[in-house]
């Protein structure tokens, strides 16, 4: 798709054990809009034991089960089983790294420090519309902000703190 979205909109979900989230959230759904008009709808929770990615759009699906374990990865489309190599992704991903940075080449776009602090910034939108309730924007200068206006723009150690506070 290559876009960025254009909006967001999140729920934080209901605690269910309120021993273990009482400090962060237990799960939140967030809802983000695209300047071609496709809808992302998403879900993640630390209260399930859960380790899948799906997707699926008009002309098919693709699922990850498990996902995000340091194990095989499992997939599927909605035509076919997908076959990875049993390798140590963490391992493959670091030495390749390490090799463009010995070649003194450049990294890819989606692995610098840019594309984190664009994540970040989405984060933080996510958030935001979650606590306020309300939609937040994406204007072209490529930052969010909330409608109508608050300064979430210039991203600071305390803002990356509560974007990665909210962790598992």
């Amino acid at each position: 798709m290559g876009e960025e979205p254009t909006a967001v909109t999140a729920q934080f979900g209901t605690i269910n054990n309120k021993d273990r989230f009482s400090e962060t959230e237990e799960s939140i759904s967030w809802q983000m809009e695209f300047p071609s008009g496709a809808v992302a709808n998403c879900n993640t929770s630390c209260g399930y034991d859960i380790d899948r990615f799906y997707a699926s759009a008009d002309e098919g699906s693709f699922e990850l089960s498990p996902a995000l374990s340091y194990l095989r990865f499992v997939g599927k489309t909605s035509e076919a089983a997908l076959k990875f190599p049993v390798i140590n992704q963490q391992k493959t991903q670091l030495d390749e790294i390490a090799k463009l940075l010995l070649e003194n080449k450049k990294l890819p776009d989606h692995i610098t420090g840019g594309e984190g602090l664009q994540d970040i910034r989405i984060i933080n939108a996510i958030y935001k519309a979650a606590e306020t309730g309300k939609e937040n924007s994406y204007p072209l200068n490529g930052q969010f902000h909330e409608k109508p206006a608050a300064d979430i723009d210039n991203v600071t150690d305390d803002k990356l703190q509560t974007a990665t506070k909210h962790q598992c």
